[in-house]
């Protein structure tokens, strides 16, 4: 797959059960066009306060990181 190919990296229910979320991020890096947005669905409690600010109400989970990649 050729790098920086995509608008849109979603992933959902599958953070928690990757063997490296540093290897999942990488990827999704890589295949995201400049100003992609990252999406990432889980059933989770955030407890970073500066990741916090970007989760809807508990216990669900929408986190979106758009143009970081």
């Amino acid at each position: 797959m050729m790098g920086q190919t995509y608008d849109l990296y979603t992933i959902a229910f599958g953070i928690r059960n990757v063997t490296s979320i540093a290897d999942v991020l990488r990827e999704a890096h890589r295949v995201l066009k400049p100003g992609g947005t990252f999406a990432c669905l889980e059933f989770n409690k955030v407890t970073n306060p500066l990741l916090s600010q970007y989760v809807l109400s508990p216990p669900f989970s929408l986190h979106l990181v758009r143009g970081v990649f």
